[in-house]
């Protein structure tokens, strides 16, 4: 997943990140702890987003 390539000790000095968006972001990494069975790769999501005809 990308999120996992990502060392957010490293990265902070390069994506500053508001209190409030951090926050919103740990509940949804939270939330998919909680629930791995709702997590869906990137082609599921352009799927959903731009349904083929």
């Amino acid at each position: 997943m990308l999120w996992d390539s990502i060392e957010p000790e490293k990265e902070t000095g390069f994506l500053p990140i508001p209190s409030w968006q951090r926050q919103i972001l740990d509940e949804r990494l939270s939330d998919l702890e909680q629930h791995p069975s709702n997590e869906q790769t990137w082609e599921e999501v352009k799927a959903e987003l731009w349904p083929k005809s």
